[in-house]
């Protein structure tokens, strides 16, 4: 019997509580050796699924622990991890509990307030008591996110907890959400990612992303299963006029769901212009999927604006991009151009959107308040739309 292949009925098969198993068919490196940091090009296996996606979705991935993490956190609390901890509805091992159902990284108030009360260290407990005490509020926060689960447990005594406490104050582990990097009229069989490596020097070790670690270092090609469900876009999607050019904006890893919009649009045959603004550190190692882009180029299927910040003495980052394009951006938006924000909210939206408000009030001759009005109706027309974390 075939697998259905009609959205509403993935919906239907796919959730939170039910995800779809699929693996990794390949990684690839998109970064090359010199760049600080590591982004990869994935792709998922989704033939033996009924998974069906648009441009603009994205896709919730259940990661897993490092077990590595695991065994040392076990003999933190002189623990084995074959040893079966009970769960309000089933029984499973500490190894399956600390790997795949409890965040690790995680320390947060409670689990200070029980190791608080099951020490019988008066220092440690003492310690506690203050850093949990009402008027020590901005400093919990702040030894809360600059310590981890792993750095606590080095630092107190906590092999008097008993193990059903300890494993009570963990937090779920949530699932990652994704922007999907790819069309399914393009690659029918496949969903491929767009991810960075997510890690940082704290405490004298390094510190991994939990679904980034999971997905580019942990997750064996064509073995791992992963947990997935599809968490569909509402407005983030291409135009339904197929004449109407789009103004893509995506530094990063926010340049993920673009390649699917573009890829989406040529196989539809859509003919309005596409225009898009990608960022990224240096030109030489961070320019993700250089030949896909020039070749769209070449073939006059895209304009390509790049900022990449650090290439040159003074940063330049898309927004300036932007503001260099203001008589040609103003023009788009007056023939009914959509304008898409994809990544980075707390800086680069921000920035972006007070860009494009001085493009419009500039290029439009408005005063301030009649630009922020003509941006309330490019939402309203959901003309303006943003995907950002």
């Amino acid at each position: 019997m075939p697998i259905p292949k009609d959205s509403s009925v993935c919906n239907q098969l796919y959730s939170r509580k039910n995800p779809a198993f699929i693996s990794i068919s390949e990684r690839i490196l998109l970064t090359k050796p010199e760049s600080t940091k590591k982004t990869f090009h994935l792709v998922l296996d989704i033939r033996s699924t009924a998974i069906t996606f648009k441009p603009g979705d994205a896709i919730a991935i259940y990661p897993e622990n490092d077990p590595l993490i695991a065994l040392e956190i076990s003999q933190f609390l002189q623990q084995d991890l074959k040893q079966q901890v009970a769960r309000s509805n089933k029984t499973l091992s500490l190894y399956e509990l600390l790997v795949k159902e409890k965040n690790i990284s995680r320390l947060t108030s409670n689990m200070l307030k029980t190791f608080c009360s099951y020490t019988q260290n008066s220092q440690e407990k003492k310690r506690l008591e203050d850093l949990l005490h009402p008027q020590s509020k901005e400093h919990l926060v702040q030894y809360l996110s600059q310590t981890d689960l792993i750095d606590f447990l080095k630092t107190y005594d906590t092999t008097n907890i008993p193990l059903e406490k300890f494993c009570e104050n963990l937090s779920p582990l949530l699932p990652r959400f994704y922007s999907i990097a790819s069309s399914q009229l393009a690659h029918p069989d496949r969903l491929e990612l767009t991810i960075v490596l997510v890690e940082m020097k704290k405490n004298n070790r390094t510190q991994y992303g939990i679904g980034s670690h999971f997905l580019c270092n942990l997750a064996k090609l064509e073995e791992t299963k992963l947990a997935v469900y599809i968490q569909p876009a509402t407005d983030f999607t291409i135009p339904e006029d197929q004449a109407a050019p789009v103004i893509m904006v995506g530094p990063g890893t926010g340049v993920a769901p673009f390649r699917g919009f573009i890829q989406e649009r040529l196989i539809k045959g859509h003919t309005g212009k596409n225009w898009l603004f990608f960022g990224e550190r240096n030109r030489k190692y961070d320019f993700f999927y250089q030949d896909f882009w020039e070749n769209l180029v070449a073939t006059k299927k895209l304009h390509l604006d790049l900022a990449f910040s650090r290439d040159q003495e003074d940063k330049v980052y898309v927004q300036h991009k932007l503001l260099m394009q203001a008589p040609k951006i103003w023009h788009w938006l007056e023939d009914g151009a959509y304008f898409y924000i994809c990544g980075d909210a707390k800086q680069m939206s921000k920035d972006v959107e007070k860009t494009l408000e001085q493009i419009i009030c500039s290029q439009g001759r408005l005063s301030q308040e009649e630009a922020l009005n003509y941006v309330k109706a490019l939402k309203k027309q959901k003309r303006y739309v943003k995907e950002v974390y």
